[in-house]
C-alpha cells in the first residue's frame, strides 16, 4: 500500500491501483478504509477481480487450505 493519505487529492486518472484476481473461491483480503470505519474483509469468488486504490491499506487473510490468487 502507498502511505496513508499520500494520494488523497490526486487526479483519479493518475492514482495507482491494486488488482486482486481470485483464481479460487473464498479469496479474502482485509481492507482498512480511510474514513474511520475500521477493518473490513472482502471475500471474492472464483474468477472475480477486485480493483482498489493504491493507497487503500490492505492485508492478506490466513487460510487453513491452499488458496490461489494473483495480486498486482
Amino acid at each position: 500500500s502507498a502511505p496513508r493519505d499520500s494520494l488523497r487529492g490526486e487526479d483519479t486518472r493518475c492514482v495507482p491501483v491494486v488488482i486482486l484476481h481470485a483464481v479460487m473461491g473464498g479469496s479474502r483480503v482485509h481492507v482498512f478504509p480511510q474514513d474511520g470505519r475500521g477493518e473490513q474483509t472482502v471475500e471474492l469468488q472464483e474468477g472475480e477481480v477486485l480493483f482498489m486504490r493504491g493507497d487503500l491499506g490492505h492485508a492478506g487473510a490466513g487460510y487453513d487450505a491452499d488458496n490461489v490468487r494473483f495480486l498486482g
